[in-house]
């Protein structure tokens, strides 16, 4: 089909109309590989045009395509010189002179393209088709829109086919960022206020018993040096050293008792990984992608009315400012 001047989207279409399996489920059936969604049995441009690409499917090996920096093991992609090509070393399922034909093929449906235009800004979290669950992509117009480029491919009859602004979906996620931040704010007055009316205060009081801590530790190098000068018996000695050590001991028992009191008591809101961005990145605007960023893990869009937001921390933890 990409001989005869098939676009990928058009090849794709067809394979999933027919029901071939896509590369994920022959992986998964095969190997064991787990799918991340439901919708993988799908062929999109990207499995094709990488199919396409692909020499060693003409019975060729590559090797050096690659290199990883030795310091930081980052791989970076190789000139094509730098390769390593074998022929010959397993069968070939197309030959080369219909592979270069395909490649061809693939070079004139790029030259025939509009050229790519510069992308506008987009938001910082993935955008997910509720249908197929592939990233939606962003067009270039004026009003910035995403849309699901895999709706005519997929054969996903639930996949989203409108499009969906980018500034209508950075509305309502800073929209359910307010409602956050005002929620947290009012919870940590509330938390301040009621530690300001309680009399005892544990970290005091653990203060107070560190002094004592260190005055029995004191008390047993003045116990030594009596001991030493003859001033007291090695029984005597013994025994208040022991006592004065189980004394420390019990001190500190109390003394950890007490701060983890405190710390239950200041961390209420504090330990809360929302609370923690939120003090970091004030609600501004100037710090919206950020926030975003940080709270947000993706968005899954069902229609124009209706997207449903997933948070990157837990819903048990984000439960006590969400309900």
């Amino acid at each position: 089909m990409a001989m005869s001047g098939h676009k990928p989207t058009e090849i794709a279409k067809t394979l999933n109309a027919d029901g071939v399996p896509s590369p994920m489920v022959y992986l998964h059936e095969n190997r064991g590989v787990k799918m991340w969604s439901k919708h993988t049995n799908i062929w999109t441009n990207t499995n094709i045009n990488r199919i396409l690409r692909d020499i060693r499917y003409t019975g060729m090996l590559t090797q050096g395509i690659t290199e990883s920096d030795k310091y930081n093991n980052i791989k970076r992609k190789t000139q094509k010189s730098q390769w390593y090509i074998s022929e010959g070393t397993h069968e070939a399922i197309v030959s080369k002179d219909e592979f270069e034909k395909a490649q061809c093929s693939l070079r004139m449906l790029k030259l025939s393209g509009k050229p790519r235009q510069p992308s506008p800004h987009t938001l910082p979290v993935q955008i997910r088709c509720c249908g197929c669950g592939h990233s939606m992509v962003k067009n270039n117009a004026k009003e910035a829109a995403y849309y699901c480029k895999y709706m005519k491919s997929s054969g996903v009859e639930d996949c989203f086919t409108g499009r969906i602004k980018v500034e209508s979906l950075k509305d309502v996620l800073l929209s359910s960022i307010q409602r956050l931040y005002l929620t947290v704010t009012e919870h940590k007055e509330t938390v301040s206020k009621n530690s300001s009316k309680s009399v005892f205060n544990p970290l005091n009081e653990a203060k107070s018993l560190r002094k004592e801590i260190e005055q029995t530790a004191s008390l047993k190098l003045t116990l030594y040096n009596d001991y030493s000068d003859g001033k007291i018996s090695r029984d005597e000695y013994i025994e208040k050293r022991n006592a004065a050590e189980e004394w420390i001991k019990d001190l500190t028992g109390q003394v950890r008792l007490l701060e983890q009191s405190a710390g239950k008591i200041e961390s209420e809101v504090a330990e809360n990984p929302v609370s923690n961005i939120l003090d970091n990145l004030p609600y501004p605007a100037e710090y919206a992608n950020e926030l975003i960023k940080q709270l947000v893990d993706h968005v899954v869009v069902y229609d124009e009315q209706r997207v449903e937001i997933k948070w990157r921390f837990s819903d048990e933890i984000g439960a006590e400012f969400l309900n």
